[in-house]
């Protein structure tokens, strides 16, 4: 559990601080220096420095007083790699935790619904949740991005593309909290609480709500990453964050040519990271997983 939270701790502190770790600017390019293998140097080594002033006239954690050097290597349009790296971290891992909070947030709110009203309400919930459920993701995801106009701002896109995760996450959510909620209302203390006159509101935001709260940790974990793996796919298939801005997914789309991925196999170093995300993440959640069950003495979904 510490390696993996060391890890996403490391993962989103570079995204957080893109702009000084990594040494060029995320839209410079350097079209002398296309396709250059890692730690690519046009200069002798006594040239690289920590905390240099780069090209824009900003300090960074590392880089070249003269000439160039590029740590992961050069992309087709010899844009520094570990530049684009970092700033696609921005895009990639904020997108699935944003994500995850709205799609928790929608899927609970429907859940409480049903689970308190029941009747029509609880029928009308659970059908909307089984309808999203037996739908394809990816190819809903790719639908409604078909809808709306590809000529957007990358700010509109990533939005978009939000409301798309979560539109098609919250239903499992709802299904879980409505089944713990129905489950805790069986519990004397809220049949007591209900006996002396609570108000829905107040059973369920002193009761219920703390009730699913070791819910939505161990859930929103393992969300996130599904949803940093949508986006990356999204992207990967050009349905997602466009160039020049970066995302993990745009960055491995370059590899869909054969004759750039053999000529710079170091192209596929974003799906190192999205790896690693992925894992960490899992790992996460199963360590988060095993000790609500260690305190609750029950099994959380």
């Amino acid at each position: 559990m510490r390696a993996a939270l060391l890890a996403l701790i490391l993962l989103y502190g570079t995204a957080g601080l893109a702009a000084f770790i990594s040494p060029y600017p995320p839209y410079y390019q350097d079209r002398n220096n296309v396709l250059r293998p890692p730690l690519y140097r046009s200069i002798p080594h006594d040239s690289l420095r920590l905390f240099p002033i780069g090209t824009d006239g900003k300090r960074h954690l590392f880089g070249a007083t003269s000439g160039q050097f590029f740590l992961l290597g050069t992309d087709m349009f010899g844009r520094d790699l570990f530049t684009r790296i970092c700033y696609g971290a921005r895009i990639s891992l904020t997108m699935g935790l944003i994500g995850t909070v709205i799609a928790l947030a929608a899927g609970s709110l429907v859940g409480l619904l049903a689970a308190t009203w029941g009747g029509w309400v609880d029928s009308l919930c659970m059908e909307m949740a089984n309808f999203v459920l037996a739908l394809p993701t990816l190819f809903v995801l790719l639908g409604l991005r078909a809808v709306f106009p590809w000529e957007i701002t990358t700010t509109a896109i990533y939005l978009l593309l939000v409301f798309m995760l979560a539109l098609t996450g919250w239903a499992d959510i709802a299904r879980v909290v409505r089944a713990k909620v129905l489950l805790m209302r069986s519990e004397d203390y809220i049949q007591a609480a209900l006996a002396v006159g609570v108000s829905p509101a107040r059973l369920i935001r002193n009761h219920m709500i703390p009730g699913l709260i070791p819910y939505w940790i161990v859930q929103g974990t393992f969300l996130i990453p599904v949803f940093l793996m949508s986006e990356v796919t999204l992207s990967f298939l050009g349905a997602g964050i466009p160039e020049p801005d970066a995302s993990w997914g745009n960055i491995l789309r370059q590899g869909l040519s054969l004759g750039i991925l053999s000529r710079s196999p170091w192209i596929l170093f974003p799906g190192g990271f999205v790896v690693i995300a992925v894992l960490s993440f899992n790992a996460l959640g199963e360590a988060l997983r095993r000790r609500v069950e260690v305190r609750s003495g029950k099994e959380v979904p």
